[in-house]
């Protein structure tokens, strides 16, 4: 790729530098520590800088929880200010020598990031050239108060413009691509044409990047309003196929009658349905609403709805067969799906409580679905929920996915939304919510009530008590009994021993006594 020079983005005033000045002084002066660092780096000899994504967020109005500062003597300041807190400061490179010192906040109860990097280059200026995006190379002069902003990365915050320096600056770090994208979502801001051009010639340099970097950027990402534009706007640049080259195996495959999309499109559909539940969750789970608003509201929530949404179907292309009538059917891509979404999460290093949910939604997604359809399509003659979906199998279903039922639930409803094919009328989809709705709220009474119950019919003790020795099959006894109980079937401890038998029985095992 050829060299190219940091350029020079639009000009900005000397009213608007002013103002800038002014806000960054401002929202330093009110912290406590910031305030603190800003008093001794005017004491100082050497320019500290404050520079970064600190100043983009302050001028875009963001909280800031991590502060970045530069300069000659950054790690002097580092220890100095780490030895005013009673704290020390970590060293986390030395290459590029950068320190952290974290300080715990007592108003905000958390710590708060303070990073100190050697600059890098001769001067301020070097140093800003050197980084991804115009809105992050603005600096802050501390010792002496002033703004340093020779790539226009003011004008570029107040247009909402995200601008790369140069080409050269992606193809050292391919990460700053999807960086791009992250800060599209975050801020709402606009990718120019160069920038998407440049992203489209670097991108293939993300499968070098370790999959924890790309990985922290997908999670920063995935909260709305705008992750489905975003994803978007990946997908026609070719971010997402280096990103996600698994949903490419979907591209253009067939489904039943059921979907109006092609496997990658209802994909990438199912994420806007779910992404719009999240913003307004009005009409979904109206009996639980309260329930579901509060739980849409959890941190960690968002992001790994929408990564469930973005894999669900991730195991069809591998599952795909058409039979002799033309009929196509994806058996097993459940199972299929759930594996293939942990080693891509594995592969991104999340978390693993939500590495576990995600491919926990993956393979069951379609059974809250198929419980619905039997439902409706009167398999029973009882035209009433509670007699065509058992406690039992809401039990069994909804256990699995424990504690995220609404979650699930709205992957559900996200999936039939953006299932729009000539199978589907606006009645069945309307039915579907309904008898989904009812579904989690039946679940949600029975545990009101098994919270105020007394101990079960059936415990471990029962069993020992009986004659039944201890080992792997009690638990599989237990479940037995406490369905029955959940469905009504049995009332008394000696009625849930008959389920023990039944259930030794089954597995070759003649009951005691």
């Amino acid at each position: 790729m050829r060299r190219l020079e940091p350029t020079p983005g639009p000009t900005i005033s000397e009213e608007t530098t002013v103002d800038i000045l002014r806000t960054i002084l401002n929202s330093c002066s009110a912290d406590p520590f910031c305030r603190a660092l800003l008093q001794m780096a005017h004491d100082a000899d050497e320019p500290l800088y404050l520079a970064g994504g600190a100043i983009r967020d302050l001028l875009a109005g963001r909280e800031v929880s991590d502060w970045d500062f530069t300069g000659t003597a950054a790690m002097q300041f580092a220890h100095s200010f780490a030895q005013a807190n009673a704290t020390g400061a970590i060293v986390l490179h030395e290459d590029q020598p950068t320190a952290r010192v974290a300080v715990w906040d007592e108003r905000t109860r958390r710590h708060t990031i303070f990073d100190f990097c050697q600059l890098r280059g001769q001067s301020i200026q070097e140093d800003l050239a050197a980084r991804d995006f115009s809105i992050n190379a603005i600096a802050c002069n501390m010792t002496v108060p002033g703004i340093v902003d020779p790539l226009g990365g003011g004008e570029d915050l107040r247009n909402g413009i995200i601008r790369a320096l140069a080409a050269e600056n992606l193809e050292t770090d391919p990460l700053r691509c999807l960086r791009a994208y992250r800060f599209m979502a975050e801020l709402g801001f606009t990718i120019e044409p160069q920038t998407r051009a440049w992203i489209r010639h670097c991108a293939a340099g993300l499968n070098d990047i370790a999959g924890q970097r790309i990985g922290y950027e997908l999670r920063k990402l995935l909260y709305p309003p705008r992750v489905s534009e975003t994803l978007a706007a990946m997908d026609e640049d070719g971010v997402l196929a280096v990103v996600f080259p698994e949903l490419e195996e979907g591209r253009d495959m067939p489904q039943p009658a059921m979907h109006h999309l092609n496997v990658r499109d209802h994909i990438l559909e199912s994420v806007a349905q779910m992404e719009a539940l999240i913003i307004d969750p009005t009409g979904a789970l109206p009996a639980s609403f309260e329930q579901l608003e509060e739980y849409l509201t959890r941190t960690d929530v968002p992001p790994m709805l929408l990564m469930a949404a973005l894999l669900h179907d991730i195991g069809k292309p591998g599952c795909f067969t058409r039979d002799d009538t033309g009929r196509i059917r994806f058996k097993g891509h459940g199972e299929v799906g759930a594996e293939m979404a942990r080693q891509i999460l594995r592969r991104f290093a999340w978390p693993r409580e939500l590495r576990r949910t995600v491919a926990v939604f993956v393979h069951h997604h379609l059974r809250p679905l198929l419980l619905a359809a039997m439902h409706q399509d009167g398999e029973v003659e009882d035209e009433h929920t509670e007699s065509t979906i058992t406690m039992s199998a809401l039990r069994r279903l909804f256990r699995l996915v424990e504690p995220h039922v609404l979650g699930f639930a709205a992957l559900a409803i996200a999936d039939s939304r953006a299932a729009m094919g000539p199978a589907v009328t606006p009645q069945y989809q309307t039915e579907v919510e309904l008898i989904l709705d009812d579904m989690v709220r039946r679940y949600f009474e029975y545990q009101g009530e098994q919270k105020d119950a007394r101990q079960p019919l059936l415990t471990g003790k029962d069993l020992i008590a009986a004659g039944y020795e201890p080992g792997p099959l009690f638990s599989e006894i237990l479940e037995a009994a406490a369905d029955a109980h959940a469905d009504g079937e049995i009332h008394t401890t000696q009625e849930a021993l008959q389920v023990a038998h039944r259930v030794a029985r089954k597995h070759g095992f003649t009951p005691p006594g």
